[in-house]
């Protein structure tokens, strides 16, 4: 996971620790993206735990033009992004 990190720094940038919440449990790790992470209509960050990166989602509101504006601590779904295909074939 250490060098799927430093992957995700170099792409994204650095980020601090922060702990999010879905379905009522906590997850903490790091949460990397920016504006152009899009699965259809779909916006994502990536969140990367000591074991698991996942996609979360959030929605965006009609008429929201800040991302920035979002509440990036409550998703509203987390997906298992698989790490393993980023260490072997992305990165």
């Amino acid at each position: 996971m250490k060098e799927l990190k430093k992957w995700l720094e170099k792409t994204y940038g650095e980020a601090e620790a922060t702990t999010i919440m879905y379905e009522g449990k906590a997850y903490t790790g790091y949460m990397y993206g920016n504006d152009e992470c899009f699965s259809g209509n779909d916006f994502y960050q990536y969140f990367l735990t000591d074991d698991t990166l996942y996609k979360a989602f959030y929605s965006i509101p009609d008429g929201e033009t800040d991302l920035g504006n979002l509440d990036y601590d409550n998703p509203v779904a987390l997906q298992d992004a698989d790490a393993q295909y980023f260490i072997d074939y992305v990165i």
